[in-house]
């Protein structure tokens, strides 16, 4: 019967202690996730200057988090360890003014009770182990069901470089991977026109674009930015144009939050953002990399890059994973945007939107 009681105390205390330990992987999946947004492309935060933003993101989740969901864990652990501490001298207790109750009626004897004392200990760890398993039966469960879910199928700050960019200039560019060189002596201007690179797999288009936005350091020769070398400035540079990642990634906000970075922003530009890359029917809604297509995440990263009005966009592979109609949209988009560009590709309907085709090795 005591045995009974303490199982079914353990059952209730277990689903106290499932609902702490529920806030606590609630808070503690919020930071990591955070974390894998930011240390996944850091480059980008420091390039959109969005760092003082997210910052400011997560000092506000983690004060409210320690608030609503640590100071509630905090709270279920210390009730519980109390519980187990306080339960388990009673159950010791009550089995011992039991053995002495029995023994006055004179239906056990002393020997019988010193033979419960001796098993006790040992039936104590059994009962133990199996309120245990109950306890935190609710805690596994919540695990298991946060597992499931996992597995389930602005404007940059800084000093600006003076005047206006015209061009950005390679002279004796050289970069390797390793032992692997990729860029081998690259010598090239790429100026006001819309400009496609292009060339075969492995001839460092990629990595060619990143060294113009200041991404890879580790390179040989210069890159100019207008008259200027871009070694050294690569963060006043970052607030000079946009960048289009061949894999965008989204926060789990709305659609405007995501393409500001930020909770506030010019509802005007924000306006002409999303006219201009067909995502009205998003506009108010939240979005996710799960909640949208390959297309629409690649069409919010174009918005950012235009919503910050920046002298030049560079796209790298923007029609990779995109169904015919997104590349159909997405030429049109280069034909007659105004904006500076520069994208990778290999997909010859952009190659077409192109003014300018430079092909690794040698220019048409």
């Amino acid at each position: 019967m005591l045995s009974l009681v303490k199982w079914l105390a353990s059952e209730g205390l277990g689903r106290i202690l499932a609902d702490a330990i529920r806030g606590e992987r609630e808070f503690n999946t919020q930071m990591r996730k955070f974390e894998m947004d930011i240390s996944g492309q850091p480059w980008l935060f420091s390039s959109f200057g969005w760092e003082d933003r997210t910052l400011a993101k997560i000092r506000k989740a983690a004060t409210e988090g320690f608030a609503l969901l640590l100071s509630k864990t905090f709270r279920g652990r210390a009730f519980s360890e109390a519980a187990n501490v306080v339960g388990g001298a009673l159950y010791s207790l009550l089995i011992l003014l039991a053995g002495c109750a029995e023994m006055g009626r004179g239906k056990v004897s002393l020997g019988d009770v010193l033979a419960v004392l001796v098993i006790f200990p040992v039936m104590e760890k059994t009962i133990d182990m199996i309120g245990y398993c109950v306890k935190n039966r609710k805690g596994l469960e919540d695990i298991l069901e946060r597992m499931a879910f996992f597995y389930q199928a602005g404007d940059g700050k800084g000093q600006e470089m003076a005047g206006n960019v015209g061009e950005i200039r390679a002279r004796g560019l050289f970069f390797s991977y390793g032992e692997t060189p990729v860029l081998e002596n690259c010598c090239l201007t790429i100026n006001n026109r819309k400009t496609a690179i292009c060339g075969e797999n492995g001839k460092g288009k990629s990595t060619l674009l990143k060294i113009f936005c200041g991404f890879l350091l580790d390179y040989q020769g210069e890159v100019y930015i207008g008259d200027e070398k871009l070694r050294g400035r690569e963060e006043e540079w970052f607030s000079r144009f946009g960048y289009v990642p061949q894999e965008p990634f989204l926060f789990r906000e709305t659609l405007e939050e995501n393409i500001a970075m930020a909770v506030d922003y010019d509802k005007g530009r924000m306006e002409e953002a999303i006219a201009m890359t067909g995502l009205g029917r998003l506009a108010g809604k939240t979005v996710s990399n799960e909640s949208v297509s390959g297309g629409e995440r690649q069409r919010i990263a174009l918005a950012r890059a235009l919503y910050c009005r920046r002298e030049w966009i560079f796209m790298d592979e923007p029609s990779n994973n995109l169904d015919a109609d997104t590349v159909k949209w997405l030429k049109e988009f280069i034909a007659g945007t105004d904006r500076r560009l520069v994208y990778v590709t290999h997909d010859r309907e952009l190659m077409e939107g192109a003014e300018r085709m430079i092909v690794l090795g040698r220019e048409v």
